[in-house]
């Protein structure tokens, strides 16, 4: 399983037809600063996966790849695909999920062009780069009698938009997922 899920690596948002949405994104209008993000402006990788008694935590990191400063405010759309492409199980919001905690959500300034993703650290944790933003993703691998979903991709998409993605988390193995949550965007790695 921590294979499966170390594999992520690096992913580029482009659109993709055939899944469905999880959750109504967040407003699309932030008052003051740049526009908003789009799919096409933004690049995301799962910077760290940790786990222990059956629960799973993800730390998404996301950097501008455009040639405009934007911002991102509220909360990514993160679901689980099933080998299908619909949407298996899709994530609550939170401000706390398994060893992350999050303020409210608050709007997050991505410059353009952000200098590339810091390799992890030592301790398996992840390097606060300027004008990055972070969010967290958290499951529990263990559902007994639980709502639970099976895939093998997740969707995400930026807080505000439509057009969703996939990010692969194998080369084709299925994970079981119940109590899939999701924590605001922040502009450092959320805190265990």
């Amino acid at each position: 399983m921590w294979r499966a899920i170390a594999a992520l690596g690096v992913v580029a948002l482009t659109g993709c037809s055939g899944a469905g949405q999880p959750a109504s994104p967040s407003p699309a209008a932030i008052a003051g600063g740049p526009a908003r993000c789009h799919t096409a402006d933004l690049e995301v990788r799962i910077a760290r996966s940790n786990g222990a008694a059956g629960h799973v935590g993800l730390d998404f990191e996301v950097r501008n790849r455009s040639g405009q400063g934007c911002q991102v405010s509220g909360y990514f759309g993160l679901a689980l695909l099933n080998s299908e492409g619909d949407v298996a199980i899709a994530a609550t919001r939170s401000t706390r999920v398994f060893s992350a905690t999050t303020g409210p959500p608050r709007a997050v300034i991505l410059p353009a062009g952000t200098g590339p993703f810091a390799p992890p650290l030592q301790d398996g944790g992840v390097a606060a780069v300027a004008g990055h933003a972070h969010f967290a993703g958290a499951y529990s691998d263990v559902c007994d009698n639980a709502t639970n979903g099976t895939g093998n991709a997740w969707q995400l998409y930026p807080p505000g938009d439509t057009v969703p993605t996939s990010v692969l988390t194998t080369t084709g193995q299925n994970i079981t997922v119940c109590g899939l949550q999701v924590t605001p965007v922040q502009a450092t790695p959320p805190v265990p």
